[in-house]
């Protein structure tokens, strides 16, 4: 591999069947890696024999992620900086800090904080789907946390879903079982977009649970997710054994509402009714990040008709 210029080596991040995600410094001007001068280079395994069994998908994997990410500009999203075509590799930003699931282990107690952070996830979604761009991917281990700050990463499933102002629909797998719709399990054609809310709800499970809500939406080999389809479709509400009241000494009554509405607008059978991110947010912006003491009559009938309102 060609070493990026100027650039020299620190260490390896990450290696997969995919390729290696190493880290760079600038030779010059930098004692350590933790200055806004290095970089992370994404290489593919050329040499390998998985590559060779499957070149054409890594390779248009991997020119997606580019293609996909260069001209992106948010601070809630990794930014793409170049690409060698000829020795397969992409140039990131650094992104400090560790994925959200390992930062849940850690800080899982900070429960204002951590909804916080799901509203950073929320303001990245809401830009890529302002540009057209549907992540596919959307889980605990492609959102990096540091300094109270979160950017979302890996792009390799991402795609347009909207193209010159109309929307594509779009059939195949993408993205992680936990986390995949149920239109995506049944192989039905599907909105990417809409698959991005539902994995909007899933992270914000995760976020407030230390458990997931099912394992594959599917009724027939989920119990879990067979439970949660029967009510919502004959009771339209949410089953009380998978979404379990959330602790009243962690969440307020202003934030228990707030995250269970989000609930109900993104776990959806039908993808047609799943809000879209800026409702989400409008929603979410509710939460009293100020204090906690939420918990009287007259706010919680103020907040009530506030999110009856954004959601009508």
């Amino acid at each position: 591999m060609i070493l990026p210029m100027n650039k020299m080596y620190v260490k390896t991040l990450g290696e997969g069947g995919f390729g290696k995600l190493q880290l760079y410094k600038c030779k010059k001007h930098c004692s350590n890696y933790n200055c806004n001068k290095c970089v992370v280079v994404k290489s593919m395994k050329t040499d390998d024999s998985q590559f060779e069994n499957n070149k054409n998908f890594f390779i248009n994997h991997f020119f997606n992620e580019f293609y996909m990410t260069i001209n992106l500009n948010h601070s809630n999203i990794r930014k793409t900086l170049n690409i060698d075509k000829k020795n397969h590799t992409i140039t990131f930003e650094y992104c400090h800090g560790i994925d959200l699931i390992d930062y849940l282990f850690s800080y899982k107690d900070n429960t204002k904080f951590l909804l916080h952070l799901y509203s950073q996830i929320l303001d990245g979604v809401e830009y890529l789907h302002n540009n057209n761009i549907a992540h596919l991917d959307l889980k605990l281990e492609n959102i990096m946390v540091y300094n109270n700050h979160i950017k979302i990463i890996d792009f390799g499933e991402a795609m347009f879903y909207k193209i010159d102002g109309k929307e594509i629909m779009y059939r195949g797998i993408h993205g992680t079982d936990l986390c995949m719709p149920p239109e995506m399990i049944q192989k039905k054609l599907y909105k990417p977009h809409k698959v991005d809310i539902w994995c909007c709800g899933i992270l914000l499970y995760n976020i407030i649970n230390p458990y997931i809500p099912w394992e594959y939406a599917d009724h027939k080999t989920d119990k879990l997710y067979a439970r949660f389809k029967y009510s919502l479709e004959n009771y339209n509400k949410l089953d009380e054994y998978v979404f379990k009241p959330l602790d009243s000494a962690n969440y307020s009554i202003n934030e228990q509402k707030i995250i269970m509405t989000i609930f109900k607008h993104t776990f959806q059978i039908n993808p047609n009714l799943r809000k879209p991110v800026s409702m989400l947010k409008s929603i979410f912006n509710l939460i009293d990040w100020e204090t906690n003491n939420t918990n009287s009559q007259h706010k919680n009938c103020i907040l009530h008709k506030r999110i009856k309102s954004i959601s009508n």
